[in-house]
């Protein structure tokens, strides 16, 4: 069984680094709506979703809640241990991505349904926007700085395959300023709209 991670800090929290750009209430609208967007996305291809919060009053339609204070790499360790009873296998996806449709996550569950362990970078090839492992694989977690790096030197080290996936709309993930320019007048406004809530 596939389970699937999505991270998400409290949203009055998310999104700081777009707080030259946006508005308090924009940003958590804009992270409502992209969490929205993507739990949903992927139940309706039939996933079973986890959201992984330090936001104890979070609710997510038709998904689980993992609540923790942990910083990321815990959190998601803390989870991961809490299905592997349950789940043979994993993907942690972030959700600020704006670009995703459901062809996309279709890609990945492919990918999972086969028990090949998969990374998506960021489009600067850096960061990880998703990565998908066998629960019994995981030992360590290195989301943050470099982290695509970090995941596949651990991979090569010791000698277990990571296939890398290059998406564009998973590698555009809406960090910056910059990020938000590059967006269309409707991919923006997707963004802010309340009815997405």
């Amino acid at each position: 069984m596939i389970n699937i991670l999505i991270p998400v800090k409290a949203f009055k929290n998310s999104k700081n680094r777009l707080s030259n750009s946006l508005s308090n209430n924009q940003r958590i609208t804009a992270s409502k709506n992209l969490i929205n967007r993507l739990s949903q996305n992927f139940i309706k291809l039939d996933q079973k979703v986890i959201i992984v919060t330090d936001d104890k009053d979070l609710k997510i339609k038709n998904t689980e809640i993992f609540f923790t204070e942990s910083a990321l790499n815990d959190a998601l360790g803390e989870a991961i241990n809490s299905i592997s009873h349950q789940a043979n296998f994993v993907i942690i996806m972030h959700a600020d991505l704006p670009l995703v449709v459901s062809t996309d996550l279709t890609e990945l569950i492919s990918l999972a349904d086969k028990n090949i362990p998969f990374i998506v970078p960021d489009r600067h090839i850096s960061g990880t926007n998703a990565l998908g492992l066998p629960i019994k694989k995981i030992d360590d977690l290195f989301f943050g700085k470099d982290s695509f790096k970090k995941f596949t030197d651990y991979f090569s080290n010791i000698n277990q395959e990571l296939t890398v996936i290059k998406n564009s709309n998973i590698a555009f993930d809406l960090d910056t300023s910059e990020d938000l320019d590059l967006l269309t007048l409707e991919q923006r406004n997707k963004l802010f709209k309340d009815n997405d809530n």
